[in-house]
């Protein structure tokens, strides 16, 4: 077992410096579920654990006799999908069996760890494994859905990303999951709201605290929010560790920078319009 466990983090750390794409979201599945020691089967009338390993055997039992797929992924709302809405390209046929296959790992996965006799760090690594496969859904399979013919596609892997962030445990992940959600769903006060809540949530000494003030900070830019961009960095930069504050003073200037140029594109149209 040790062996896999260093395998399956050996192959985790290589999906993380891989780009987004349907190719690096299928690996990051298939981890997902090598996590697990099995994955979920879904047909249109039922579902099966298939263990990949002889040590998942007893698991595959326990998930049998005390888990409901129902309880964690919506199997009617699926089904009725499928009913409605048959697929009618290889396209179309593949965008479909990463979105069921995605959702069941988001949905499931964690919960049938929570039955499984994991160690702290294999159930670290599974947690892990489902936080880089929703990132890849979201970023890789998410953008191939915004067309028509996949509208109830896209609103079911939503549903399902937001179900997955609001299960987490860790308010920093979890409300960066749900920024995105809202992102999607074109709701960007409550986006910028959870990116806020996730820099307050993440620590200070965290490897990826300056990646979260900027993606705060980019939003606010984004939406010309100059102002409360710059509060932003002033109300954090005393958190900054010695090591970042050249890279966040520089977002510092930046804004400045931007305030100074939108108060003097806002000068030159007020003098144009008394003249």
């Amino acid at each position: 077992m040790g062996s896999v466990n260093e395998q399956l983090a050996i192959d985790y750390q290589t999906l993380l410096t891989e780009n987004e794409s349907l190719a690096t979201l299928e690996r990051a599945a298939k981890l997902v579920w090598g996590a697990v020691g099995g994955r979920i089967v879904l047909t249109e009338s039922a579902f099966s654990f298939q263990p990949s390993t002889s040590n998942a055997a007893a698991l595959a039992k326990r998930i049998r006799s005390s888990f409901r797929l129902e309880d964690v992924f919506d199997v009617e709302r699926w089904r009725k999908i499928v009913a409605a809405h048959p697929a009618r390209s290889r396209e179309h046929r593949r965008l479909r069996a990463l979105v069921v296959d995605v959702s069941a790992a988001l949905t499931a996965a964690p919960a049938i760890g929570s039955l499984a006799d994991f160690t702290l760090r294999r159930y670290s690594l599974l947690i892990d494994s489902c936080l880089l496969l929703a990132h890849n859904a979201y970023f890789a399979l998410l953008p191939k859905l915004d067309d028509p013919r996949y509208a109830e596609e896209r609103v079911f892997l939503l549903l399902t990303f937001r179900r997955f962030a609001e299960s987490l445990s860790g308010p920093a992940d979890r409300f960066a999951l749900l920024a995105l959600y809202f992102d999607a769903v074109g709701k960007p006060r409550q986006a910028s709201e959870s990116r806020r809540a996730s820099l307050a949530a993440t620590p200070a000494d965290a490897h990826d605290f300056v990646t979260v003030l900027q993606s705060a900070w980019t939003d606010l830019v984004e939406r010309g929010l100059i102002s409360e961009a710059l509060d932003l960095l002033l109300e954090n930069y005393p958190r900054v560790s010695r090591r970042d504050l050249d890279e966040v003073g520089e977002l510092i200037r930046q804004t400045f920078r931007r305030a100074a140029a939108a108060n003097g594109h806002s000068e030159a149209r007020h003098k144009t319009a008394r003249h």
